[in-house]
Parts: structure tokens; C-alpha cells; sequence
């Protein structure tokens, strides 16, 4: 008797901004854009937005979000995308025309796999430096006296075998405190997941 267990699952999401409180010691989303999440079972999913902003913080426009799936006989696959125009993080210090970040997995209980292929920018600037459209993945740049900017950040999951995942973060700002280097925020932009798992 052969067992099969599938999954398809991805999300997501244009814009998310955390501030963290320290006292007391707690997370706050200030905002989130809309988020499509799928079905493990598979289908279709999306959501959009005209924009968002937070003052001083975080400001986009056109925020989309898809994300697909298929789980079939001798294979499961999934699919996110997260666009949006006209960004500006923290007062201009990082301006981006458009960004899209995508992250695709699939499996078929042999061999596992996922990337962001197709994930860029349109004119991203970070202090008013050029950094090119495709960065590689995970591109840290400092931001005096802020933090840092993780660029095209890439987080990969699953055992290669039977399930692989990955969320790519177009923009990952790390806030933190001039003083202590505490960490005192977050803010994310272009935030795709995908998941799939065969197990046959």
C-alpha cells in the first residue's frame, strides 16, 4: 500500500511594519498590506491594494499579491508574488520605481526545490546611491544611524528531499538604536513564501 501526503502553500504580502515596544516588551504591527494566502490544497489565491503608508515610516502604491498552487499525482508546486510601486522607506533614505519579489517550490517526493527567480527592483536607491536592480540575494547595507537594509533577502527551508520552501524579502530594514545597537524595529517590503511537500 503506497501513502501519498501533498502540500502546496505559499503567501504573499506587500508591505509589513513591525515596531517593537520595549516596555513593555512586546511586538506592534503598525501596518500590513493585504495578503493573499493559499489553500495547502491547492488553487488560487490574491489580494490588492491602492497603497499604503505610515508617516515617516513606510509609503507604496499599486500592492498586489498572488499566489497559486496545483497538488497532483506525482507532484505538488507553489507560487507567490508581491508587487508594488513607488516606495519610500523612512523619508526617502530607500526609493524603488517598482518591486516584486517571488518565490516559487515544488516537489515530487525525490527531490525538492525552490527559488526567487524573477524577483527585482526598478530603480532601487538606498541613501541615494544606485544598488542595481538584481541584487544577489541576502545584500546587506548599513544605514547610519538606523540599521541596516537586507537587500533580496532569501531564507530557504525543507529537506531537499521530500519538501523545500523559501520567503524572499525584497526589502528587510533591521531599526535599531543608535546607542545600544539594540534592534527596536522591522520593517519589510515585497514578502513572498512558497511551500511544497510530496511525500509518496
Amino acid at each position: 500500500m503506497t501513502s501519498i501526503s501533498v502540500k502546496a502553500a505559499s503567501v504573499a504580502a506587500g508591505v509589513v511594519v513591525v515596531a517593537f515596544l520595549v516596555l513593555p516588551p512586546r511586538d506592534t504591527t503598525l501596518a500590513e498590506s493585504p495578503v493573499a494566502t493559499l489553500d495547502p490544497t491547492a488553487g488560487i489565491a490574491d489580494a490588492s491594494a491602492a497603497s499604503i503608508g505610515v508617516p515617516g515610516v513606510v509609503a507604496a502604491t499599486s500592492l498586489g499579491s498572488i499566489t497559486t498552487g496545483v497538488v497532483g499525482e506525482n507532484a505538488a508546486s507553489a507560487q507567490s508574488s508581491s508587487t508594488l510601486q513607488t516606495v519610500n522607506i523612512l523619508d526617502g533614505l530607500i526609493t524603488a520605481d517598482a518591486v516584486a519579489g517571488l518565490a516559487s517550490s515544488a516537489s515530487n517526493g525525490v527531490a525538492a526545490t525552490s527559488n526567487g527567480a524573477g524577483s527585482q527592483f526598478v530603480n532601487l536607491l538606498v541613501n541615494g546611491i544606485a544598488v542595481g536592480d538584481s541584487p544577489e540575494p541576502n545584500r546587506q547595507v548599513a544605514l547610519p544611524g538606523v540599521g541596516t537594509v537586507t537587500l533580496n533577502e532569501q531564507t530557504v527551508r525543507g529537506d531537499g528531499q521530500t519538501a523545500s520552501g523559501l520567503t524572499v524579502n525584497m526589502i528587510h530594514v533591521t531599526l535599531t538604536n543608535a546607542l545600544t545597537g539594540a534592534k527596536t524595529g522591522e520593517i519589510i517590503v515585497g514578502s513572498a513564501r512558497s511551500d511544497a511537500a510530496f511525500i509518496r
